[in-house]
């Protein structure tokens, strides 16, 4: 077995986890996992989401005038700040979390536009009578909630998440609502990431996640607390009942084969039934369009 002392942690903590659940007993508030880094890593991290949106819009996709929907958008407002610059109408943030508007979300904001990335600083106003900060109530509507409990129907041109999908246990509800919210002709970009999170992200090799059996895995990981080990073509295939059209599935990053390799025998069964080439896609962009 790989990694047993991570797989003991992992057993560790996931106990303490249900535990906490069945006492009903809330869980400590924790920092923003982007922001409470330092601006540097910030400034990295969103520049790097912004490069992937540029690379993977659609040739001559023009955001003027469209009601944009960003899902799991977490602490990071740079997304919706750049949609805005681009002339979106409206955003609408569906997130768990409440926002995130600090100085130091306006300061990642401005050092971004200092880059050259167009950025709408607007997004974030001072509250009229005092200095609280806040988003700007008529172009942002922000949603605390899942995307499975959305009432909207037929309303956004254009839907977009970074690295959520790999979270998400209903993949088919998750697309068919997405199907549902969107207009006509409208088009939704996803950013996936399919390797291992947590204990099992970097450093270590994106796959090893995949070795454990399905009982020890659900041990160690409890529901919509996890990557949920799903596969490229189980996207593609909730994507396409759904009833969008797949534009294109574009890599970002790969597992190589010398590693591949290696990890092919210790693979759990489903991993193994899978093509080598999709098995090897760890990061992608999936960019689909309603008819």
């Amino acid at each position: 077995m790989l990694h047993r002392k991570r797989v003991a942690t992992a057993l560790y903590y996931a106990l303490r986890r249900r535990i906490r659940l069945a006492l009903g007993v809330a869980p400590r508030r924790s920092e923003p996992p982007v922001l409470a880094q330092s601006v540097d890593y910030v400034l990295t991290w969103h520049s790097f989401l912004l490069d992937q949106i540029k690379k993977h819009l659609p040739q001559g996709f023009d955001f003027l005038g469209k009601h944009v929907c960003e899902i799991g958008a977490g602490d990071c407002l740079a997304t919706s700040a750049f949609f805005l610059a681009r002339g979106a109408r409206h955003i609408d943030i569906i997130e768990i979390q409440p926002p995130t508007v600090s100085d130091k979300q306006v300061q990642v904001l401005k050092s971004l536009r200092s880059r050259g990335y167009p950025i709408d600083l607007t997004i974030i106003q001072a509250q009229s009578g005092n200095a609280e900060l806040a988003l700007d109530p008529r172009r942002i509507t922000y949603h605390r909630c899942y995307v499975e409990n959305l009432q909207n129907e037929a309303r956004y041109d254009f839907i977009f998440s970074s690295f959520v999908l790999e979270h998400v246990e209903d993949l088919s509800g998750f697309y068919s609502k997405c199907w549902k919210a969107t207009n006509a002709g409208g088009q939704m970009l996803h950013l996936i990431d399919l390797g291992g999170h947590g204990l099992w992200e970097d450093p270590l090799p994106p796959l090893d996640f995949q070795t454990y059996p399905d009982w020890l895995f659900e041990a160690m990981s409890p529901k919509y607390n996890r990557a949920t080990r799903r596969f490229l073509d189980e996207h593609v295939d909730a994507v396409k009942s759904a009833g969008f059209t797949i534009e294109q599935v574009i890599p970002i990053r790969t597992a190589d084969d010398t590693y591949l390799d290696q990890l092919w025998p210790k693979l759990r069964r489903a991993a193994r039934q899978r093509p080598r080439n999709e098995l090897r896609m760890i990061e992608f962009a999936l960019l689909a369009k309603k008819a």
